[in-house]
């Protein structure tokens, strides 16, 4: 029996080289209908990645929640 040892690491190894391609939009219905992940930025931080179900009305509810969530720090004091 071979010892693949070595080609099964080098097919890993391979997997995390590879990149897709990043889409930076903010067309919505296009982000929805074309990205598998979705990062949601606020205040130059990645404020969350909602499942993506392709439904362009709830991730457009899913996304402004956690652009709102964002906003505020405890207390309800809007962040500078």
């Amino acid at each position: 029996m071979e010892d693949h040892r070595g080609d099964r690491q080098d097919r890993l190894q391979a997997r995390r080289l590879i990149a897709g391609p990043l889409l930076i939009s903010s067309d919505l219905p296009e982000t929805v209908s074309l990205a598998d992940r979705i990062a949601v930025m606020s205040d130059l931080r990645i404020a969350g990645e909602p499942a993506n179900d392709h439904d362009c009305p709830r991730m457009s509810r899913r996304i402004l929640r956690l652009i709102h969530a964002q906003t505020h720090v405890e207390g309800g004091v809007p962040a500078a």
